[in-house]
């Protein structure tokens, strides 16, 4: 049986983690800005529009940081199984992990749209701004698979991009 080249060793360390470190900080950093930009624009619509996006970001964050840390478990789990050498076994938890995480985050972005006012009336948020929250989270909860396959989706590739 032949010894397959393993990049880890054989490439410079530099390159590597550059390779494997850059989709995730470009997609870490794209995340954090939209943030940002959001909070720019929106101020400049009025206070009340501002209180609606500061609750919102806190639901948004909670979200992102679950589906990040399952990205992490996830990227491990298959690195692990490429450095065992069974790269079918590999492409197939791929596969069943976008599959989980798009069934997930549709349940998820459903549900929590169907809770937005229980659940920002227990934080704290008045009839004059829930109408607002209610405007945009039922925006971005209906665009979670899309944002959070990204993730996964980002994580697959570098936990994929040492074995090339």
């Amino acid at each position: 049986m032949s010894q397959q080249a393993n990049p880890m060793i054989d490439k410079p360390v530099n390159k590597m983690l550059l390779r494997m470190a850059a989709p995730i900080s470009l997609g870490m950093l794209s995340t954090f800005l939209f943030q940002i930009v959001d909070t720019y624009f929106v101020g400049k619509l009025g206070s009340d529009e501002l209180a609606a996006l500061a609750f919102s970001s806190s639901a948004y964050l909670l979200f992102l940081s679950v589906f990040m840390g399952l990205s992490v478990g996830v990227s491990a789990v298959i690195a692990k199984t490429i450095g065992s050498g069974h790269r079918d076994n590999a492409r197939g938890l791929t596969m069943v992990s976008l599959g989980f995480v798009l069934v997930l985050s549709v349940a998820l972005g459903f549900g929590a749209r169907a809770l937005i006012g229980p659940m920002f009336t227990g934080l704290g948020a008045d009839a004059t701004i829930l109408p607002l929250i209610q405007t945009y989270m039922g925006i971005l909860y209906l665009s979670f698979p899309f944002l959070m396959l990204g993730i996964i989706g980002c994580l697959l590739y570098t936990s994929d991009a040492a074995d090339e």
